[in-house]
């Protein structure tokens, strides 16, 4: 960091003094730097007192819960998970019900059983409240109503699912930079002939 961090830190507690610490550079002038332009908040805003976060799953299709129904069970039942893991809501965004499968109506005994630790597991029904099947459903705060914590982890029913380490450490680096969205999913856009 070339000792950056410092001069800026020490610039944000002491301006004066910070500048007149500044080596001598022919290429630096401090004769058009003042304490009172600069409006700069160091660190950004964080949320280091957050200690859990919910996750919300988007689904569509009874067949293809499978694998949420494992990844929710592993967030709601490992010892690891529960510590991190507030609430798990999935948004049912299907024409299908979700008891139309094997998986579906054992998710819905699983959110049953769930329902006595503070509904762990939620599931909800956009298209019951009158909105159209829309993937922007799992961002709608009428629908998810997540009041218990500050951070949102988004899944897709099909995965991918990260490791606990992976979540932790994301979850980490988003307390230190709150007011940004930190992601792990790369995209690869492969333009062909027909495009």
């Amino acid at each position: 960091s070339f000792g950056i961090i410092q001069q800026l830190e020490a610039f944000r507690y002491d301006p004066e003094a910070a500048i007149a610490a500044l080596p001598p550079n022919e290429y630096l002038t401090t004769t058009t730097l003042q304490p009172q332009d600069w409006q700069c908040d160091i660190p950004p805003e964080t949320e280091c007192d957050e200690t859990q976060l919910t996750v919300i799953f988007m689904a569509y299709h009874p067949d293809r819960l499978g694998k949420a129904l494992r990844q929710i069970r592993t967030m709601l039942t490992a010892d690891d998970w529960t510590t991190l893991v507030a609430q798990v809501v999935v948004v049912w965004n299907g024409p299908r019900h979700v008891n139309e499968s094997d998986d579906g109506r054992q998710l819905l005994q699983f959110a049953e059983t769930t329902s006595n630790n503070n509904n762990t597991l939620r599931i909800v029904y956009p298209l019951q409240m009158g909105l159209e099947n829309d993937l922007l459903n799992r961002y709608h705060p009428q629908v998810v109503q997540v009041d218990r914590t500050k951070a949102i982890l988004y899944y897709d029913d099909d995965g991918p699912f990260y490791s606990f380490a992976a979540v932790q450490g994301g979850f980490e680096l988003w307390k230190r930079h709150s007011d940004a969205q930190v992601g792990a999913m790369a995209r690869e856009i492969t333009y062909g002939p027909r495009q």
